[in-house]
C-alpha cells in the first residue's frame, strides 16, 4: 500500500523535480481539500524565482483518509516543508514529530518544515493575522473579540489576539456551539482567557456589537451562498472587522463590513504575511514582500 502511494505521489511531482537542480533539491507545497482556491503556489514560486532559489511550489490536494501517508511521504520527496490548510489544519498535529510553542498552545499547524526524516510543525498563522492587523491599525489594543469559527484558523487568530493585543474577552460564534466549546476548550492557550462565550450563529449580532474587532475564520463567502446574520449597522465606524478568506478578494462578510462603516483587514494581507514566515523557516531567506503583494494585486 505505501509503495502504491508513494508511486502515485513521485510521478504527480516528477514534473516538478525535474525542474529542480541535481545539487539543491527541494520540494514545498500546500496540503489541502480543496485547493483551486489556494494562491500559496503562486506567492512561493514567485518568491523562489525572485530569489532564484532552486525549489518548486506544488499543490497536494488530499482528503483526510490520505493525510497521514502524505505526511510519511513528504521526506522521501524531497520536501524541505509544506503548507497545510483546510481541513488538516488539526489532524496533522498527531502525525509530525514536535510542534513549536505556538503550534502546541492552538493545537493547530499550517506549516511544516522537513529536516532529514524529522517534521517540526509551526503555526504561522498567528504572526501572519498579528502583522496584518498591526499594519492596518497600529497601536490599537482589542479588549473584546467576536471570531466566526471555532476550528483551527479561529483558534490561531484568538492566540494572536490574545498575546499581541491583548484581547481577554471572546465571543466565538458557531453553528454547533457545543462542539466548538469542548475543541477550543481543550486547547493550551484556551486557559489564559479571561471571560469566552460560545454564541449560536443566529444570535451572532449580540456579539458584534459588544466587540472591538470581529474576525470571519470560516470559509463562508468562499465558494458559497451562506450570510451572516448580522445588519450593516452593527458593524460601526471604529470596529475593525477582518477576513480571512482572500479569495474572491471582496468577499460577502467584506461587503456588510463595508456598509457599516468599520475598519477591513482583508485575508490577502495576512497570507503574505504568514507565507513570509513560512518562507523564511525553509529557506532562511525573506520573502519580498513589496514585490509579491504587488504581483498578487495585479493578479487578481
Amino acid at each position: 500500500m505505501r509503495g502504491g502511494f508513494l508511486s502515485r505521489l513521485f510521478r504527480c511531482f516528477g514534473r516538478a523535480r525535474e525542474m529542480k537542480k541535481p545539487k539543491h533539491p527541494g520540494l514545498a507545497g500546500i496540503i489541502g481539500q480543496p485547493l483551486d482556491h489556494s494562491l500559496s503556489p503562486f506567492i512561493h514560486n514567485l518568491g523562489f524565482s525572485l530569489l532564484k532559489l532552486p525549489y518548486v511550489f506544488v499543490k497536494i490536494e488530499i482528503p483526510p483518509a490520505k493525510l497521514s501517508r502524505t505526511i510519511g511521504a513528504l521526506a522521501d520527496l524531497g520536501f524541505i516543508g509544506a503548507n497545510v490548510t483546510m481541513p488538516h489544519k488539526e489532524k496533522v498535529v498527531a502525525l509530525i514529530d514536535s510542534l513549536s510553542p505556538e503550534a502546541e498552545a492552538v493545537g493547530a499547524v499550517n506549516t511544516l518544515v522537513v529536516k532529514g526524516k524529522k517534521i517540526k510543525g509551526y503555526n504561522t498563522d498567528i504572526d501572519g493575522f498579528a502583522r496584518s492587523l498591526e499594519l492596518r491599525m497600529p497601536g490599537r489594543k482589542f479588549p473584546t473579540a467576536a471570531i466566526f469559527g471555532a476550528g483551527g484558523a479561529a483558534a490561531a487568530v484568538a492566540y494572536a489576539l490574545f498575546k499581541h493585543f491583548d484581547t481577554r474577552n471572546f465571543h466565538f460564534i458557531c453553528r454547533n456551539w457545543r462542539k466548538a466549546k469542548k475543541n477550543l476548550s481543550g486547547k493550551p492557550f484556551f486557559a489564559g482567557l479571561l471571560w469566552a462565550d460560545f454564541v449560536d450563529w443566529e444570535d451572532a449580532e449580540r456579539a458584534v456589537r459588544a466587540s472591538d474587532v470581529v474576525v470571519n475564520a470560516t470559509p463562508v463567502g468562499m465558494n458559497d451562498k451562506k450570510s451572516f446574520p448580522v445588519s450593516p449597522a452593527a458593524f460601526r465606524p471604529g470596529l475593525a472587522a477582518c477576513d480571512l478568506i482572500y479569495n474572491p478578494p471582496l468577499t460577502p462578510f467584506m461587503r456588510l463590513v463595508k456598509k457599516g462603516g468599520a475598519k477591513t483587514i482583508g485575508g490577502l494581507e495576512m497570507l503574505v504575511q504568514q507565507a513570509a514566515v513560512s518562507f523564511r523557516l525553509w529557506t532562511g531567506e525573506e520573502l519580498p514582500v513589496e514585490k509579491v503583494r504587488q504581483e498578487l494585486l495585479s493578479s487578481l
